[in-house]
């Protein structure tokens, strides 16, 4: 039962988002395994950073994943402006894409950088540099696999940002 009550704290925590309820889940679960803690930390100290961060309106619309003018439409590509309004580089800024029900409840999350020196697939040359301040730049993300009961809408939220080079 303890694990499913903690289970369904970090469900919460996660849909949340909040400093108070991630320093509230790290309070009741002292024991959480180490990831878990850490992604804890690492969520309040991004929240604690993201209002230097804002991120413009989203647009999405359908495109085809291979960019074939001509073919079918069979994904959604996503795009948002982020700006950097901190007094320092950014080496590394990582949004997530959270698709949302229609109870606005989070079905499935996609991350995506807008800012990183490493990534796991291959990006546009100008992600792989850091974020100047003062500077704004598109971030944009396109996926071929919706979850199911996907309502249309979607929230997007930094999910980490790290001063300096991104090593």
């Amino acid at each position: 039962a303890m694990a499913q009550r903690q289970k369904l704290a970090h469900a919460r925590a996660t849909t949340l988002n909040t400093i108070e309820v991630w320093e509230t889940y790290l309070k009741e679960y002292p024991r959480a395994e180490p990831k878990v803690k850490k992604d804890a930390r690492r969520a309040i100290k991004t929240l604690k950073l993201a209002g230097q961060f804002p991120v413009g309106p989203i647009t999405k619309e359908r495109v085809n994943l291979a960019e074939d003018e001509e073919g079918a439409l069979n994904g959604w590509g996503f795009w948002a402006d982020v700006t950097n309004n901190s007094k320092e580089e950014v080496g590394r800024i990582i949004l997530t894409l959270v698709y949302l029900d229609e109870n606005d409840m989070p079905l499935a999350t996609r991350r995506a950088p807008v800012a990183a020196r490493y990534w796991s697939v291959p990006m546009e040359a100008h992600f792989y540099k850091p974020m100047k301040p003062g500077e704004t730049r598109t971030w944009e993300f396109t996926d071929g696999n919706i979850p199911e009961g996907w309502s249309g809408k979607v929230l997007i939220r930094p999910d980490s940002i790290i001063f300096g080079p991104d090593e």
